[in-house]
């Protein structure tokens, strides 16, 4: 290849390694192409934006793809380079330092024969490189309707970092390097409607940060307010709270009334539910009805088309089973007998815990053995009770054992 000789500015065909004048007889270099004595030279790195000097960052020379020096800059951002014989390289930075991105340009280095130093057409005593600082994303995490600011939400980037938005509802993350992202919400505070928008982030290599198409100095995120999913449990006339009804949604969740009777999801992702009752307050029909609960984007719920702020649910209290009867007992018996309604069935509690369970006959007696294990003594108490077809127990029936006298 002929091209321009370093030395003496003559058109020549150049050595591919030194790119010096081969065979060059006007500038008279004959053989310089051979030398080996080594050559020292200092590169600065500065922040692009600063100008301050970065230290940290580690730069490879290459020749041939071979790594011939790797050096780290110091903290006046100097990278001093020692041992480099005349020749072509290559000058690429293998690890940024923090808070920087890569460079990701590779610079040529041409070693001359004389021991001058050319990086990407400039003397190396000129030489100064730069890394651009990593980008940081900020934005306001706001109340819909208010637009106050709301702390506590959670956020995730595509490249797994996480925040959290302030007391002053900012969310940051740092050292971006330039590229796009997705970004969700992936929790909201209590009192507020779930963001399940996916935002998309393009972070451009100059700084610029948009999502979704907007400047992100415009850009600032909303909740909308929830009205949650809570109302009332009742007693047919709905005077009185009735706690421990339990409820279930079809995305799996449960919620049991408290002591007031009242019934607490908290708040919902929009979309469309059904609830029903799976266990009733203590002594009241189960409510076998299926209710259809909307949640709508805006936060607003609806049960069964009723605004959520006046629904209730009430339950009826159950028919219960008459008391059985149950005739003397006294210390040291084997059998305890009683009067019921015919079919009925009859639960014997005895004072240890033990039941025993048996049928009231045709008429309308029943009888049950002592288990071996159980022991009657005076003061003891005997319980039971007794369930008709289709009735709720009755409550316990009592009788006080009786001393064995003669």
């Amino acid at each position: 290849m002929s091209t321009l000789c370093n030395v003496c500015n003559r058109s020549q065909a150049r050595c591919p390694n030194c790119h010096c004048c081969n065979a060059c007889c006007q500038c008279g270099i004959n053989g310089q192409c051979n030398q080996s004595e080594a050559v020292s030279f200092t590169v600065f790195i500065r922040n692009c934006v600063t100008g301050e000097p970065i230290s940290g960052a580690s730069y490879a020379i290459y020749k041939n793809g071979k790594v011939v020096e790797t050096v780290t800059s110091g903290a006046d951002g100097s990278l001093n380079f020692s041992s480099i014989t005349p020749g072509c390289y290559q000058l690429e930075e293998v690890s940024a330092a923090s808070g920087f991105q890569l460079d990701d340009q590779v610079h040529r280095i041409i070693v001359e024969p004389s021991g001058k130093v050319i990086i990407d057409g400039r003397l190396s005593e000129c030489g100064v490189l730069c890394n651009d600082p990593l980008i940081s994303l900020s934005f306001l995490k706001v109340n819909s309707v208010t637009g106050l600011p709301i702390p506590g939400a959670a956020f995730t980037l595509s490249n797994g970092q996480q925040a959290v938005s302030g007391v002053d509802g900012s969310v940051r993350f740092n050292n971006l390097s330039p590229g796009s992202y997705t970004l969700v919400e992936s929790s909201v505070p209590e009192g507020y409607v779930p963001n399940t928008r996916i935002y998309y982030v393009e972070v451009s290599n100059s700084g610029e940060i948009t999502i979704n198409g907007v400047p992100i100095s415009e850009f600032r995120m909303e909740n909308q307010p929830s009205e949650g999913l809570t109302f009332k449990k009742t007693n047919q006339y709905g005077t009185a709270g009735l706690a421990g009804a339990e409820f279930r949604l079809s995305n799996g969740t449960r919620a049991v009334s408290d002591s007031n009777g009242n019934v607490d999801f908290g708040t919902l992702v929009p979309g469309i539910y059904t609830m029903r009752e799976t266990a009733a307050p203590d002594g009241y029909q189960l409510d076998n009805k299926t209710y259809d609960v909307i949640v709508s984007d805006n936060g607003s719920i609806t049960v069964n088309g009723i605004p959520i702020q006046n629904f209730t649910v009430s339950n009826t209290l159950e028919e219960r089973s008459q008391r059985p009867v149950i005739t003397s007992v006294r210390e040291c018996d084997r059998g305890i007998n009683g009067t019921g309604v015919p079919g009925a069935l009859i639960t014997v509690i005895f004072p240890d815990g033990t039941q025993v369970d048996t049928a009231v006959d045709a008429c309308g007696n029943w009888s049950v053995d002592v288990p071996n294990s159980v022991t009657i003594i005076n003061g003891n108490t005997i319980l039971a009770n007794q369930t008709e077809p289709g009735l709720a127990p009755s409550e316990n029936a009592s009788f006080l054992v009786q001393g064995n006298y003669r």
